[in-house]
């Protein structure tokens, strides 16, 4: 069970991360695909959507493997309790 939480913790800590460090992602985003990244204003918004879409991905799956590793946990738990008695 702490294995598992701690996992969790530490792919929370890594999304967090990524949603802080959203302006070096969208600096990098625009070097790499905009022609002139100093003046292209629709690269930056493309670029900001993008990295905010992807932040979104990874809470989304984040909170989907989250609800599977506890209610699997939680399966588990029952299952042994149920075993012993």
């Amino acid at each position: 069970m702490i294995l598992v939480l701690l996992s969790l913790l530490l792919s929370l800590a890594i999304i967090i991360i990524s949603a802080v460090k959203h302006k070096t992602a969208i600096d990098t985003c625009q070097r790499l695909f905009s022609a002139d990244a100093a003046t292209d204003d629709t690269g930056e918004g493309i670029c900001n959507i993008w990295t905010w879409v992807q932040v979104g991905i990874m809470g989304l799956l984040f909170v989907i493997v989250g609800l599977c590793e506890v209610s699997l946990t939680l399966f588990q738990t029952l299952l042994f309790t149920l075993s012993r008695s």
